[in-house]
Formats: structure tokens, C-alpha cells, sequence
């Protein structure tokens, strides 16, 4: 397979997509397979507060292979370290 810069792939996009130019208005239960003519706006936060349960952080599989209850692993995810911490694993926070 043959690599092309971003420059060549957009391009390549561009050449090959219709642009849309006429829309209208349908009830959401017919929308299915649809594409929004503009972006949609909630009206209310949901959930209602700042974070979700699901929010978590992220890492390598490989980095933290044999952690455990005894062998515990330090994630880090702001760049700073214990001096304490032999292995320290880089991680990213993941907000939904």
C-alpha cells in the first residue's frame, strides 16, 4: 500500500465527495442514516454534573503486565514521578 501526505489524501477526498447542497427538515424518527445539515445543540447537561462514572485513564497493556494487589504499578499522567516509583507508567486521562 502506498503512503500519501495529508495534503494528497485530502485531495484525493475532496475529488471523490459530493458536496451537499440542499437540505430539509424530517422528524428525528425518520432520520436514520441521515446526515445533519448543522451542528445540534443540547438544551440541558446530561448528566447534570461534571463527570461521568465512566471517565477513566488510559495506558499501555504491556506497562502495567503483571500488576497486582503485591506488585503495584504507578501511573502518571502529568509528567511528575515519586522518586519512590522504580517504573513509572505514562497515562492519559479519558473524560466521556
Amino acid at each position: 500500500m502506498e503512503t500519501v501526505s495529508v495534503e494528497q489524501a485530502t485531495e484525493l477526498i475532496l475529488e471523490r465527495t459530493k458536496a451537499i447542497d440542499e437540505t430539509e427538515e424530517i422528524e428525528a424518527e425518520d432520520a436514520l442514516g441521515r446526515i445533519l445539515a448543522e451542528d445540534m445543540r443540547a438544551e440541558f447537561d446530561n448528566p447534570p454534573f461534571d463527570r461521568s462514572p465512566i471517565d477513566g485513564y488510559a495506558c499501555r497493556s504491556v506497562d502495567i503486565a503483571g500488576a497486582s494487589g503485591r506488585s503495584s504499578t504507578h501511573l502518571t499522567s502529568d509528567g511528575r514521578t515519586p522518586s519512590s516509583v522504580r517504573r513509572p507508567v505514562r497515562s492519559i486521562l479519558l473524560l466521556s
